[in-house]
C-alpha cells in the first residue's frame, strides 16, 4: 500500500509545521501488517499532513511514525485548526508503535 501523506517533491519550498495528535490506535491488517488509525489538527486549512512510515522497526523493536505539516509560506489562511483522520499502514505488526511519541492503542 502506497502511503497518500509521503514527503512529496517540492515539499523543500514549504514551511514544516506541527500536528496536533488526538489518538493514535491500531489493528490487524492484510498479513502481517498494521492499521494505524491517526486522527488530529492541523494548524490551519492551509497545511497539509505529511507522514512517514519506516521500512523497519528501531534497534529496541519500536516503530515511530512520524507525522508533521507543511504549508506555502506566503499563502494566506485562516488560522483555525482543520482536523483530520488518515489509515496508514505499517509494514509489520508492531508490538510497540508510536507516531510523534504518542504511543499507539490496540
Amino acid at each position: 500500500m502506497t502511503n497518500p501523506h509521503a514527503e512529496q517533491a517540492g515539499d523543500s519550498r514549504l514551511v514544516k509545521g506541527p500536528v496536533f495528535l488526538e489518538s493514535v490506535k491500531q489493528s490487524v491488517g492484510a498479513g502481517n501488517a498494521r492499521r494505524v488509525l491517526i486522527t488530529g489538527s492541523l494548524p490551519s486549512p492551509c497545511h497539509q499532513l505529511r507522514v512517514r512510515i519506516p521500512s523497519r522497526a528501531a534497534a529496541d523493536g519500536v516503530w515511530t511514525v512520524e507525522a508533521w505539516s507543511v504549508a506555502d509560506p506566503v499563502a494566506v489562511c485562516a488560522q483555525v485548526l482543520q482536523p483530520f483522520a488518515v489509515e496508514v499502514m505499517v509494514p509489520e505488526a508492531a508490538a510497540r508503535l508510536r507516531v510523534n511519541e504518542q504511543a499507539a492503542l490496540d
